[in-house]
């Protein structure tokens, strides 16, 4: 008999027991990294007083995903290598009323995206301003730069006034390389994307 060799059906168990937790072994040494994105200071106006509300944020559903994606061509999106530490939509939801905030220090910037809903149809207690973002593309392009494009809409309703519509487009580059530096750079995406959203504002 050779050795080291298993007849029958015990040595077919352990072989088979052993190709099992080769590649088991292998996930579980693979580090897996957690990402959020994070506000960015901007300029500030004081001129606007209103109260305001960021009242709905959406995320294209090819980028509600926990992967942070990179566009590899013209069809393709591939990961990165980092995972969003929680639904891509609310990180961003909560870093726009942040940014938004910290520009409008006048203002009272308030949330329904997380549930702190005022009375839009009247009354005192209704914001006179309600924010409705769309993002369309929060990801890194083929040349690793980070790409937000989205559009947003100000409504008014307890004014005339008719609403206010734009679309952002933003490209940055990372500092560096890796996911750490992507965020970085998608996390001043969103500050440019409060920038204008604070300009709009100004000018209604």
């Amino acid at each position: 008999m050779t050795a080291g060799y298993l007849p029958g059906a015990t040595g077919r168990r352990v072989l088979l027991g052993w190709l099992l937790a080769v590649p088991i072994a292998g996930c579980t040494s693979a580090r897996l990294d957690w990402f959020r994105p994070v506000p960015v200071a901007g300029p500030v106006r004081a001129d606007v007083t209103a109260r305001v509300e960021l009242h709905d944020v959406t995320v294209a559903r090819a980028l509600d995903r926990p992967d942070i994606l990179r566009l590899a061509g013209d069809t393709r999106l591939v990961p990165t290598g980092g995972q969003w530490a929680a639904a891509p939509g609310d990180m961003i939801a909560a870093v726009l009323r942040r940014n938004l905030a910290d520009r409008l220090p006048a203002a009272t910037v308030t949330d329904a995206v997380n549930g702190i809903a005022t009375d839009v149809i009247g009354g005192a207690g209704a914001p006179a301003v309600l924010v409705e973002v769309g993002i369309d593309r929060f990801e890194a392009d083929a040349d690793g730069h980070a790409v937000l494009a989205a559009h947003f809409v100000l409504r008014h309703p307890r004014s005339p006034l008719p609403p206010t519509e734009r679309s952002v487009v933003e490209t940055l580059s990372p500092v560096g390389p890796g996911p750490d530096a992507l965020v970085l750079a998608l996390s001043r995406t969103l500050a440019r994307l409060a920038d204008r959203i604070a300009d709009a504002l100004t000018a209604s």
